[in-house]
């Protein structure tokens, strides 16, 4: 069985310009909204990479972003992260 994530798995800017090589389909340098429209996590977490709010998601900023930990997902709308253990019935 492959490992998830490939070769590339472990440096961040290797995952980054792999991930760029394949999907820059205009060769722009950088990643617009519909390039990563196919990659649901990605097209969810795009607002966040993009910390010049240019629109576009450089390699600069593709291989900067740090995803938050497994421990802080699922902290939604409900305010479930506010909420202390004898509320969760």
């Amino acid at each position: 069985m492959k490992p998830r994530g490939g070769k590339h798995r472990g440096d961040p800017a290797e995952r980054a310009a792999h991930f760029m090589a394949r999907s820059d389909v205009d060769t722009s340098g950088s990643l617009s909204a519909a390039e990563v429209a196919d990659h649901p996590w990605l097209a969810g977490q795009f607002a966040a990479i993009d910390t010049d709010r240019d629109g576009a998601l450089s390699m600069a900023e593709l291989t900067a972003f740090k995803p938050a930990p497994r421990g802080e997902r699922g902290f939604g709308p409900r305010g479930d992260r506010d909420r202390d253990a004898t509320d969760r019935g």
